[in-house]
């Protein structure tokens, strides 16, 4: 039993990872940082993405912290916190999708109309030409109703 766990343990933190071993194994590894630039409903003037870590909505920087049995997502804006509720990924179409649900926190320099909401996004992951993505979209609690759409890159 000793030794299950702890191969176990090194294939959950590990091994999974390995690219030999990660083509046939779900889900795909998105650990590490994602930069990108986002449309919202909220910001209307936003009439295209961003790649390069910035867009007139500053952000988003995301964090996704990953074994092979579980994930967290962490989205850092200019004014706000978001940290992953719930995630996981929808595996029934060609391209695996992350679904998060969050919490996002307003700093105590955001403005007033930022308060604290929930919300979800489905991203789907993509590889075009050597390059990781992540886009998708996102939909916020009643509270601040606001939807858009997200594109991000895995910064290397």
């Amino acid at each position: 039993m000793t030794l299950f766990g702890g191969l176990y343990l090194v294939w959950n933190k590990y091994i999974w990872r390995y690219p030999v071993i990660s083509r046939f194994t779900e889900p795909p590894d998105l650990n590490g940082e994602w930069i990108g630039g986002l449309q919202s409903s909220y910001q209307s003037d936003l009439d295209e993405y961003r790649t390069d870590g910035g867009s007139t909505v500053e952000g988003p920087r995301i964090v996704i912290d990953q074994t092979w049995t579980r994930i967290s997502v962490t989205a850092y804006f200019k004014d706000s916190t978001s940290v992953s509720t719930t995630a996981s990924f929808i595996q029934d179409m060609s391209d695996p999708v992350l679904r998060i649900t969050y919490r996002n926190m307003p700093d105590g320099q955001s403005e007033d109309s930022m308060v604290m909401h929930t919300g979800t996004n489905d991203l789907r992951y993509r590889t075009d030409q050597d390059m990781e993505m992540l886009e998708g979209k996102y939909y916020t609690d009643e509270h601040r109703n606001n939807h858009g759409s997200i594109r991000l890159r895995k910064k290397d």
